[in-house]
């Protein structure tokens, strides 16, 4: 896990009201993090989970945490092994006055440190990468929150 930043990022997320949207890389489906995920998911949260293929992908922890995800109304997605996709890197989308605003918490390339963070290039170019994972907006305007909608609803504008 990235440490700090992600919980404390996800745990926030979960609870705020104000969110409409979770987006997380997990290395693994097991471990406090799935709950978190598991109740943003109920309180009525988007949720997405992009799980990495890992030493032992169908072990019965994995297939636990995955079916308890899948039961929350969670979409679970396992990428193409070899994947280039950063690990543990979680995505938030908030309501906030007259916008959505997104935020990553993600490692640092230069020193490994987990951070949180809105900047626009970086919150797009993550927003893009969870869209084309689930096929959901190939458009602009990830970086405001643009196209983070639920399968059966209308796009956030």
């Amino acid at each position: 896990m990235i440490g700090s930043a992600s919980s404390m990022l996800l745990t926030w997320a979960a609870r705020d009201p104000d969110v409409v949207a979770i987006k997380q890389i997990l290395s693994s489906v097991s471990g406090p993090l799935v709950q978190k995920l598991v109740d943003a998911a109920e309180s009525g949260k988007d949720v997405v989970v992009v799980v990495l293929t890992g030493e032992h992908p169908d072990s019965q922890l994995a297939t636990r945490g995955n079916d308890e995800l899948a039961g929350a109304g969670v979409l679970v997605i396992r990428p193409l092994a070899g994947s280039l996709l950063h690990r543990e890197t979680t995505l938030v989308v908030r309501r906030e006055p007259g916008r959505l605003r997104s935020y990553v918490a993600h490692l640092r390339a230069v020193d490994g440190q987990g951070v949180v963070s809105t900047d626009a290039t970086l919150t797009d170019r993550v927003g893009r990468l969870f869209n084309e994972l689930t096929g959901r907006h190939t458009g602009a305007g990830t970086a405001s929150g643009e196209g983070f909608r639920r399968s059966s609803s209308p796009r956030l504008d």
